[in-house]
């Protein structure tokens, strides 16, 4: 599985739901530079940064908890801002944690060993287009939410919706597709 902004793991921060990711028999990728913007900037090694939010330190205790199964993954974009920022600059770019996730995305067959399909959790509407004709299944963080109050794994999709939705603008589309039609998430669930 790869994450392919912050988005998503703020928002299941938000409704402490983080330990939804662990219910997928993968692990879960993520960018260095999609967790830099979630969590790591307030974190060593960087400073001046201020106080972390409180879903910032929920996630960094997630990710350390689960370094087994959370893995990030260095990009080539990553690793030069981590530099200049090391250095002492505090560089932010657009879309940077999206630009090192479609990077990390590109590496997929070589991350998962070329296993396929991967689970693609997005927030950004535009992530699907991007990803057309590619093997892959793709989620919405609402569409997560959905899947697993189906499964059994979550009381209510709506109620984790709504803690989400509390001060936040979360995009309520709820894509789970596979772009070639032959995988379910189902599949990728640890069995109950």
């Amino acid at each position: 599985m790869i994450l392919m902004d912050a988005s998503p793991l703020i928002y299941l921060a938000k409704a402490s739901c983080l330990g939804l990711l662990l219910q997928f028999a993968k692990c879960v990728y993520v960018a260095d530079e999609v967790y830099f913007e979630c969590a790591g900037r307030w974190f060593a090694p960087y400073s001046g940064y201020g106080e972390p939010p409180p879903d910032a330190i929920e996630i960094a205790g997630f990710v350390q908890a689960n370094q087994d199964r959370m893995v990030l993954k260095d990009t080539q974009l990553g690793v030069v801002l981590k530099q200049r920022r090391l250095a002492g600059e505090k560089v932010e770019i657009q879309n940077a944690g999206e630009m090192a996730a479609g990077s990390l995305f590109d590496r997929r067959r070589e991350i998962t060993g070329g296993r396929s399909p991967v689970l693609v959790i997005f927030e950004d509407t535009e992530v699907p287009w991007r990803l057309a004709n590619k093997d892959v299944h793709l989620m919405s963080t609402f569409a997560l939410l959905v899947a697993m109050e189906k499964a059994g794994y979550l009381k209510s999709a709506q109620s984790a919706f709504d803690a989400i939705s509390a001060g936040s603008r979360p995009c309520r589309v709820a894509v789970d597709e596979s772009v070639f039609g032959d995988t379910t998430y189902s599949q990728l669930l640890v069995p109950r």
